[in-house]
């Protein structure tokens, strides 16, 4: 198995150095690892050692935070080289960068897609599941680092259009169920996207089931009364008047 690092939920390192290759590294300290996912946080760039210890060790005064620093630069180091060549640890001008030669990381091969146009095809859909399910959580959310909640922000942004996407192409070759799902898992992230609820509409009343579409339409009602004391927009509730009371409507035109 070749050595990655996994930063979708809780950050882990899979070496190819362990005598149980599938088992993830083990760390003398939390800080150990919470520099090495900074450092892979900030992969193939320069980050100055004062940024490092400003994040790493923010109540911790200059001097003590730098024994810190090399005490962990020096371990990492070492688990580095037992790795093999995969990983590089530089050191210049007062910066520190570690250099990933390939895409050795869920998040790297997530921003080589979502980065993109993300032109979903017939040819392209199966990729694009497949990166998919590497977002298994949100960006080492299971860590807390503040200095991630940014990028956790972000990596959340492009999963929900990954998936918009995704359910808007099953929806065009008509695999409604498939397209669901996608909506499903977007709205886990942010159940208030007024876009993808109403996509969730339009696909409730391509499958003519309307008892879904209605539960859908009220549950997302109460949740926007619930937490933000608010309304669902004009679009919102004219779309689901013409899709729910459509056929209503033109039967009763034509009588």
């Amino acid at each position: 198995m070749k050595s990655q690092f996994i930063c979708f939920g809780r950050f882990e390192w899979i070496s190819d150095a362990n005598a149980e290759p599938t088992l993830p590294v083990k760390w003398r300290t939390s800080k150990e690892r919470e520099l090495m996912a900074y450092l892979v946080h900030h992969r193939n760039t320069f980050v100055t050692k004062e940024k490092i210890l400003e994040d790493i060790w923010p109540n911790v005064n200059m001097e003590k935070g730098t024994v810190f620093l090399h005490t962990c630069i020096y371990r990492i180091r070492r688990k580095i080289a037992s790795d093999g060549d995969n990983y590089k640890l530089e050191f210049h001008n007062n910066c520190y960068r570690l250099e990933m030669r390939g895409r050795e990381s869920d998040v790297a091969e997530f921003e080589r897609v979502t980065s993109g146009e993300m032109v979903i095809t017939p040819d392209s859909i199966g990729e694009f599941a497949k990166i998919a399910n590497l977002y298994t959580s949100n960006y080492l959310e299971e860590d807390g680092f503040f200095w991630a909640q940014q990028a956790q922000e972000k990596y959340k942004s492009d999963y929900i259009e990954l998936m918009r996407r995704m359910a808007d192409y099953h929806l065009s070759v008509q695999n409604y169920r498939a397209a669901e799902h996608c909506l499903r898992s977007a709205l886990l992230q942010n159940p208030f996207r007024d876009d993808i609820n109403e996509r969730m509409l339009r696909i409730y009343a391509k499958m003519g089931d309307r008892l879904s579409m209605q539960k859908h339409y009220e549950r997302f009602t109460k949740l926007l009364q619930e937490e933000l004391g608010t309304t669902p927009l004009k679009s919102t509730v004219q779309l689901f008047t013409e899709l729910y009371y459509g056929d209503d409507n033109d039967d009763e035109s034509k009588a």
